[in-house]
């Protein structure tokens, strides 16, 4: 796959971070890093790159001891619950979402996921989607800001103007058709008269 091997390096990169700066050093960046490795590590399309990911944060959990419910997070993002795609997506990330992770999640998907040129990368990220919709912390996200954009993007508005791909289209109905089949009351009523 394209850029595999490059994921799986900056995870390898994210891993020795761990061990080669303090916590002082890195704590500015701990968010972004916690979140940026818990996307790949429950959401990348290869096995290896969401292991490497897995690895990394593991090892800042162990050793750095700064990413949020760090060890409620690596007992349940290990080396068996990511192997399998399905499980990543629809089991562990909605109980990585509940603690603390919710709305990165939901950003990546939409953002990324649902844009994929993989088909069933699409369609796997619109379920991820409507499984995370009916968690409090992102309802309002989910409303304010992800069916809006999905209904412009369905529509073929992409960013800045520019037309949205075929792929970006596609993922947008997927999004949008398995939260209104998902989620029902999860929706706005301002945005259920929208869709």
């Amino acid at each position: 796959a394209i850029g595999q091997h490059v994921r799986d390096s900056a995870c390898y990169a994210a891993w020795a971070f761990a061990r080669a700066y303090d916590k002082k050093v890195l704590a500015p960046y701990v968010p972004e890093l916690a979140a940026a490795l818990l996307q790949v590590a429950l959401y990348d399309r290869e096995v290896n790159c969401r292991r490497a990911a897995a690895a990394a944060v593991q090892e800042h959990v162990g050793r750095q001891g700064q990413f949020q419910n760090g060890i409620d997070v690596v007992t349940l993002c290990d080396y068996w619950t990511l192997s399998a795609r399905r499980n990543a997506y629809l089991s562990v990330a909605p109980r990585i979402a509940e603690l603390g992770y919710a709305a990165a999640l939901v950003v990546h998907l939409v953002d990324r996921k649902l844009q994929h040129g993989d088909l069933k990368i699409r369609c796997l990220a619109a379920e991820g989607l409507a499984v995370l919709a009916p968690l409090d912390s992102v309802r309002s996200q989910i409303n304010n800001e992800v069916i809006p954009v999905l209904i412009k993007r369905a529509l073929g508005e992409g960013l800045s103007g520019a037309r949205a791909t075929a792929a970006a289209r596609h993922g947008a109905l997927q999004a949008l058709a398995q939260l209104v089949l998902a989620t029902p009351a999860a929706i706005s009523t301002e945005n259920q008269g929208e869709l």
